[in-house]
């Protein structure tokens, strides 16, 4: 009997890891990530890079990380963050969510949606912990 109850145990551990890591890819460059001037939706993201390997939807982590994102973008040379042209934050609305996806060589490329929509993208690989 205990035999069969641990049996059953580690097939649930299983099942439940399995499903954890369905549709995160672990093979993610930079170029897979589809442009954010397009109409690009949360379901269109999901179909073209898979799910995302974190994501927060809780407001205080997204204006962190949005924030500490725009004060790496305006002491860099380049741009960090790719927005979507016919939006800002504030007058469109305010972001809702982020997703996080680590790519092949260790960084990461963070996404930000605002009610299924992506309005934000960074533009190269980041250290993202």
């Amino acid at each position: 009997m205990i035999k069969k109850l641990g049996m059953v145990f580690t097939c649930l551990v299983m099942i439940l890891l399995l499903v954890s890591c369905a549709n995160k890819r672990k093979d993610l460059v930079l170029s897979n990530f589809p442009s954010v001037q397009n109409e690009l939706t949360e379901k269109d993201l999901v179909k073209a890079v898979g799910a995302p390997h974190e994501k927060s939807s809780s407001l205080s982590d997204v204006t962190q990380l949005y924030e500490k994102l725009l004060k790496m973008d305006l002491s860099s040379s380049e741009s960090i963050l790719s927005h979507k042209s016919n939006w800002t934050v504030g007058i469109n609305g305010i972001i809702t969510d982020y997703y996080v996806y680590k790519l092949k060589d260790g960084k990461s490329v963070i996404v930000f949606l605002s009610k299924g929509k992506v309005v934000a993208i960074t533009r190269k690989g980041i250290d993202y912990e």
